[in-house]
């Protein structure tokens, strides 16, 4: 199965370098002097965001998969926002590397498609709506890992302040006693509802 992803991976790849190279071309036959700067290479969110407007301009557009290509952008720009803001990288490099490169090639098949035969069976929509659907669910699971994830960092941080704060003596809110863990005398930071029910009997 591996070379299935690998496969998949270097074909998704191929369509993010051409949509690349497609915008340096047309910058290049518009540019008007030697002074102005070729254009940035395009994020994997701009180029499914291209790809979408450019499915709006079908006639008659097919409102329900733009809909639902539409709800697969959002879920991307979410990972994307949050793994800027808080400057992560674990856990969305499979996410870059392989799932939003498979959504661009997706979309631009589709329109290649359409493209040469504007009357796309029905089997082909209800295929692209299937893998645009899996995707999606792909994009919102790794978002709400990592909201959990950020959510544990923060539990550990103010665990670790209610024992540094109680080991220093400036909390009331927690007693501090210590145990002989192999030889070595350790401190065991309980709330007080936690040492209260400890010593019932």
């Amino acid at each position: 199965m591996l070379w299935v992803y690998v496969l998949a991976a270097f074909c998704a790849a191929a369509v993010v370098e051409e949509q690349s190279k497609k915008a340096y071309r047309k910058w290049k036959s518009q540019k008007k002097s030697e002074d102005e700067s070729p254009p940035r290479e395009l994020t994997g969110l701009e180029l499914v965001n291209l790809e979408i407007r450019e499915m709006e301009k079908w006639s008659p557009p097919d409102k329900e998969i733009i809909e639902k290509a539409w709800e697969m952008s959002r879920a991307i720009r979410a990972i994307v926002i949050f793994a800027r803001e808080k400057k992560v990288v674990d856990g969305v490099s499979k996410v870059n590397s392989y799932y939003v490169p498979a959504a661009i090639k997706i979309l631009a098949d589709y329109n290649s498609l359409k493209r040469s035969c504007p009357s796309v069976d029905v089997s082909v929509k209800e295929s692209v709506i299937k893998g645009i659907e899996t995707l999606t669910g792909v994009f919102e699971q790794t978002m709400s890992g990592l909201m959990q994830a950020e959510v544990a960092d923060l539990k550990t941080d103010v665990r670790t302040l209610e024992v540094v704060s109680a080991v220093d003596g400036f909390s009331k809110d927690v007693v501090v006693t210590t145990i002989t863990d192999n030889g070595l005398r350790r401190p065991i930071v309980k709330t007080i509802a936690e040492e209260a029910a400890c010593s019932m009997p």
